[in-house]
């Protein structure tokens, strides 16, 4: 008897079985459009001080930035530099202690990041500071993967989608624009010009008679270690007057305004990471010989950066009565000496653990220059060298030294021992 299998397999007007999986064709994620791709770049201008900023994280390092505030953006890389997933703290630096956010970031999410004026404000601060920490847990020094200062008040020129190291402009609300992002933008208006720097050259009239840092080498008296202080003397110099060797390491950077800084005004030190740490803000007078001392809390050391600000007065400290504002680098494991000039500032002192206290008056005695030995008449060598082709071979290989990109110096001092009669190197 055959199987029922075996006919039913043979007859050729079965309809084949469905299959129990389906196989259509599976439809792609769906890309959300990045509504901010199409604005160009400093095309749509912040005109007026904003109540709110928008932004997001990208994880870019500073060399990512796309501004066009020089002189008034600061950015420092740290470590690797900022990571896909970070710690992002955005607070002013005028030491208010105002925080506009705190918390987890990631560069791969589309979640804006509003920045809000503080309850009892109507705007925001002229100036922010945002530092990336590896996570929120831990947030000393060590963990600061990038710190950065950019200019907030629309002032000066603040754009949509610009970059400021690991953030970027998405979005701004104020009083003549209103509500300003990638999706809602005015007719476009053309970038303005860099607006220009003015020029005050002023001669602090200081007693040259009793100056103890007139004599002072420049370059000579070198920090060598941490300081726990530091001692600076107001000058009424604008960024023009600065002499230092920060500015070839990009450690310094200074920038004048509404004619720099005059005979008096305000002056304000504080860290540039956001931490509040205020070490100087008192009227300054640079007619005056008075020192004026950056000390760090007991037991601490000087933050590695300051940002020296000065304002006409100190009754008010708005953007628009800044006269200059500087940051240079003050840990001394890179160039700072006696005297160096930042803008308006002179060193004229520090104390470290390594060389104590140095001033213009208790400096080390530099370091003397050799002293050459006696000139004697050259002793006739004992040793006669017959052989040309060793001469050829070493004048072969001063030639092809002396032709290459690195040129290595050996020099040897022959000694001759009297006594024994030998010749020893």
């Amino acid at each position: 008897t055959d199987s029922p299998t075996d006919e039913i397999e043979d007859d050729p007007t079965r309809e084949p079985t469905p299959s129990p999986i389906d196989d259509s064709p599976v439809e792609a994620p769906v890309e959300i459009p990045d509504p901010c791709e199409d604005v160009p770049q400093f095309e749509q201008k912040c005109d007026d001080t904003p109540s709110q900023i928008v932004l997001r994280y990208t994880g870019g390092d500073c060399d990512d930035s796309v501004n066009q505030q020089e002189g008034l953006f600061f950015c420092f890389d740290y470590e690797e530099g900022p990571t896909e997933e970070a710690c992002m703290v955005v607070r002013d630096i005028r030491g208010g202690g105002t925080i506009y956010f705190e918390g987890e970031v990631n560069a791969r999410s589309e979640e804006p990041i509003i920045l809000e004026a503080a309850e009892g404000d109507d705007e925001l601060e002229p100036n922010m500071n945002v530092t990336i920490y590896r996570d929120c847990d831990s947030q000393e020094p060590e963990d600061i993967l990038e710190t950065l200062i950019f200019h907030t008040s629309c002032s000066e020129n603040l754009f949509l989608r610009d970059m400021f190291g690991a953030i970027e402009i998405i979005g701004f609300e104020n009083d003549e624009q209103g509500s300003i992002d990638c999706e809602n933008t005015e007719p476009p208006v053309p970038a303005p010009t860099r607006s220009p720097v003015f020029v005050f050259d002023t001669d602090s009239p200081t007693d040259e008679d009793i100056d103890p840092c007139e004599d002072i080498p420049q370059f000579e008296t070198r920090c060598d270690d941490t300081p726990t202080q530091l001692t600076i003397r107001y000058t009424g110099g604008d960024c023009d007057d600065s002499v230092n060797q920060q500015d070839e390491e990009d450690l310094f950077y200074c920038q004048d305004l509404e004619g720099g800084p005059t005979t008096t005004a305000c002056m304000v030190v504080k860290d540039i990471r956001g931490g509040s740490t205020v070490y100087y803000d008192d009227e300054v007078d640079s007619t005056s010989n008075e020192p004026i001392l950056l000390t760090a809390e007991d037991g601490e050391f000087l933050e590695p950066n300051v940002n020296v600000t000065i304002y006409r007065d100190c009754d008010s400290k708005e953007f628009d009565d800044t006269l200059q504002t500087l940051v240079f680098h003050t840990s001394c494991n890179e160039v700072l000496f006696l005297g160096d000039r930042y803008g308006s500032v002179e060193i004229i002192g520090f104390e470290n653990d390594e060389q104590g206290v140095v001033d213009c008056e208790s400096t080390p005695p530099p370091t003397p220059a050799p002293v050459p030995g006696p000139t004697r008449r050259p002793t006739p060598s004992p040793i006669i060298d017959d052989d040309d082709d060793d001469d050829e071979s070493f004048v072969a290989l001063v030639r092809s030294v002396l032709s290459s990109d690195v040129v290595v110096v050996v020099v040897v001092i022959y000694t001759w021992e009297t006594t024994s009669r030998k010749l020893s190197a």
